[in-house]
């Protein structure tokens, strides 16, 4: 409890030499939120004269904020000092707002106070915190000037899910209208397929974060969010192992165009037969301070290029990816009709881009809102949502919480039709509903439906955790029985950690049951000692075989993940395939912390929810004591 005493030290110093006299005892609470607010205060009278006091140099020890919460995918597991953060973070955001509604502060006035303190909390490098703050100021302004009835603690709760701030989320809430009819199921989801000469075959690509600034020899340690840029030279005396790679680099580096070209290109000359190419999303790089509409539009329109021609004849299924937006993260309701805060360039920029692979009917729902379905054979039709509507860092959830409500009815009417029609359906999104940062109210809605079309939905793939994951879902209404499948694409970045990879799929031609599945990789480390040969791709594994299964059916899987939390070697193999074998995190490890979060990210479909993940915990923790 360093930081509690370190605030009760600051503050005894300052009643003191201010003479105030305590009133009462505090409590903890109490005692945090006084030293945040007094931080504010010390960061405002220190931005004139631009020296910085020891008060505040200890408060800022205090408030330093962990490193889980900078990250810009958000964090998905648990926070350091949670309690102080979320006092931290109730106390700034409830300063900006009284410097609006109270004060009448200007956009431009509130943005520089916040760019100081950004940089203060070394949240960011300040060219990082400049940029962030400034594309971003417009849509929180317009939140705050139109939503009085929120406040800091809407705020906080809601875009820090994870800390578990305590707030009236009362009015966030809303619920799908859900078929009532749903086929009946005993136990878990038992679809045995073998596979066969008929089976579809499906390539899976996910996140390749294409960066036009990556350069190799640049710093790849150069404590910005994302590293190995033309700006970002490599400091003289630096050890040269701080080099950018040439074919990209394990830690925090996005692709440079020839990686991403290599990825499609040996996709395309190692699998002969391939059906369709499921697209999960994230084009655009990590550098969200410096984004605008023609940068990513740029990004995308070449990546997208590059797809086309790596997989002519062969149709090709995107879906929209949380850094495609600008700002990245920010998807506004069709309510916005204000060009400058809008989506609709992004919707009408894709639906062109996609007009290829796309019938126009499909078209004309991602130009609504970035989603489509369509009947790809007879029997098969794919759903693809645009899920970014559940981002936790989608500002405009605060300024209209039940949004997202329109396309989840639309996705719940669309496989009620195709039930009727004796449809499957596979559904391709971005972000993993059971991640941490996908607001839990869309969640719950989301494992409502799965649960209703248990049979009509065959699959699910998703991308944005550059992890080669597996997710099981269960029923809420029972939550310990396995009901569906989502499969993660992993990455074809190396951001961060994690060799670059893709995946290969076998489906059943009748009920399209996954019945195959490989992931490939490469060894960046291994591929950057030779710049001038291409990557050596290799199968990493193939999933019956790895895991000594006959069948990837919900209920083997809901078998397998019980056989990991009684195996912790068996976790440990699963814990190394999801970063693809990246050197980086085989050196970092795994501790039993660690392994325990992957039974959690395996069961869990609903944020503070998961009963099944409780289940498992109890036995890995009675396995390793």
């Amino acid at each position: 409890m360093k930081w509690l005493f370190l605030v009760c030290l600051v503050l005894a110093y300052f009643v003191h030499s201010h003479q105030y006299v305590p009133k009462s005892t505090k409590s903890e609470e109490e005692v945090t939120r006084e030293a945040a607010d007094l931080l504010l205060k010390q960061l405002e009278e220190e931005q004139k004269t631009g020296l910085r006091s020891p008060i505040t140099k200890v408060l800022l020890e205090v408030f330093e904020v962990p490193k889980e919460l900078t990250k810009f995918e958000g964090p998905d597991g648990p926070v350091p000092r949670e309690d102080a953060m979320c006092v931290l973070c109730n106390s700034v955001f409830g300063n900006f707002i009284d410097r609006r509604r109270i004060d009448g502060q200007s956009r431009d006035e509130i943005a520089a106070f916040a760019k100081e303190f950004c940089a203060a909390l070394q949240i960011y490098p300040p060219r990082v915190c400049d940029g962030v703050v400034e594309l971003n100021a417009d849509v929180i302004m317009h939140i705050v000037d139109n939503r009085p009835e929120y406040d800091e603690t809407h705020l906080c709760a809601f875009v820090f899910q994870n800390l578990n701030c305590a707030a009236d989320m009362s009015s966030f809430e809303w619920t799908v209208n859900v078929n009532a009819n749903k086929p009946p199921l005993s136990g878990d989801k038992d679809t045995s397929v073998g596979r066969g000469p008929n089976d579809i075959s499906i390539v899976h690509i996910s996140d390749p974060h294409y960066d036009p600034n990556y350069l190799e020899g640049t710093h790849a340690v150069c404590g910005e969010p994302v590293c190995c840029r033309s700006d970002q030279p490599l400091p003289p005396g630096s050890p040269a192992e701080e080099r950018a790679g040439y074919w990209g680099d394990l830690r925090d580096c996005d692709s440079p165009f020839r990686a991403v070209q290599n990825a499609f290109q040996h996709i395309r000359s190692q699998h002969q037969s391939i059906d369709y190419v499921y697209f999960t999303g994230d084009i655009v790089d990590h550098g969200v301070w410096a984004t605008s509409q023609d940068w990513n539009k740029n990004s995308m329109r070449r990546v997208h290029t590059s797809l086309r021609e790596s997989f002519g004849g062969i149709p090709v299924y995107p879906v929209i990816g949380n850094h495609e937006a600008h700002p990245t993260n920010v998807f506004a309701p069709s309510t916005i009709t204000n060009q400058a805060l809008s989506s609709s360039w992004l919707y009408n920029f894709l639906a062109d881009e996609w007009s290829s692979w796309l019938p126009a009917a499909a078209l004309s729902t991602v130009r609504q809102g970035g989603y489509y379905t369509v009947l790809v054979r007879p029997g098969l039709r794919i759903v693809a949502l645009n899920n970014n509507e559940c981002y936790t860092f989608n500002f405009w959830i605060v300024y209209n919480p039940q949004y997202a409500r329109t396309q989840l009815q639309w996705f719940h009417d669309t496989l009620l039709a195709a039930e009727a029609a004796n449809e499957k359906v596979h559904v391709l999104g971005h972000i993993p509903s059971g991640t941490g940062d996908c607001y839990r109210v869309y969640a719950r809605e989301y494992a409502r439906i799965v649960e209703r079309f248990w049979n009509t939905i065959s699959a699910q793939f998703m991308g944005h955790t550059h992890a080669d994951q597996f997710t099981i879902f269960y029923a809420p209404s029972n939550p310990y029985q396995a009901v569906n499948v989502q499969w993660n694409g992993g990455s074809t970045t190396a951001f961060s950690d994690v060799n670059p990879n893709y995946k290969y799929y076998t489906a059943d031609s009748q009920t399209f049951q996954i019945n195959r599945h490989e992931t490939w990789i490469y060894n960046l480390t291994q591929a950057n000692l030779s710049p001038q040969l291409y990557p050596s791709w290799f199968r990493a594994y193939d999933f019956e075989t790895e895991y000594g299964i006959n069948n990837m059916s919900p209920a083997t899987l809901n078998q397998l993940v019980e056989n990991f939390a009684r195996t912790p070697q068996r976790l440990r193999r699963y814990w190394e395939l999801t970063s693809s074998m990246g050197d980086t995190s085989l050196a970092n490890g795994c501790d039993n912390t660690c392994l325990s979060n992957q039974l959690t990210q395996i069961a869990r479909n609903i944020h503070g929810n998961c009963p099944r993940c409780e289940q498992l915990h109890l036995i890995f923790w009675a396995t390793n004591p």
